[in-house]
C-alpha cells in the first residue's frame, strides 16, 4: 500500500478461522487464518493459493452476519503462506451491523474494556 493510500476503517489484529469459497457454483470450501478486521475487509493467511481480483465467500467462526462476499487486492507470498487483502463486496445493513459489533468486541478486548 503506497504512503498516499488510506484504509476506509480502522484494522483491529485478532485470530480466527473462516471457511472460504471461492465466488463459483462447484468450489471446494477451505480453511483460512483471519489475522485482521475491519468493517470494510480482511487481512488472512491462507496455504492455498489465491490470485489477485479472484472473489470469495467468507463465514467467519464466531460471526452472526451471512457469509460476505469480498474480493482479493492484494497477496504477499514472501516463500510461506498466503498473506492477502479481502475488501468486502455488496454488504448488506444486517452484514454491517455484525461486523461493527465484532470490531468492537475486539476494541474493547484490545483495550481491556468490558
Amino acid at each position: 500500500m503506497s504512503g498516499s493510500e488510506r484504509r476506509r476503517h480502522r484494522r483491529y489484529a485478532t485470530s480466527h478461522t473462516a471457511r472460504a469459497s471461492a465466488a463459483k457454483p462447484d468450489a471446494t470450501p477451505f480453511v483460512v487464518e483471519v489475522v485482521n478486521v475491519s468493517e470494510s475487509g480482511l487481512g488472512i493467511v491462507s496455504v492455498r493459493d489465491l490470485s489477485i481480483g479472484a472473489e470469495f465467500y467468507l463465514t467467519l467462526a464466531d460471526f452472526s452476519g451471512a457469509p460476505l462476499h469480498g474480493i482479493v487486492r492484494w497477496i504477499d507470498t514472501g516463500g510461506g503462506p498466503i498473506y492477502a487483502g479481502i475488501e468486502f463486496l455488496e454488504i448488506d445493513p444486517e452484514q454491517a451491523k455484525a461486523l461493527r459489533g465484532l470490531v468492537a468486541a475486539i476494541d474493547k478486548e484490545e483495550w481491556g474494556v468490558g
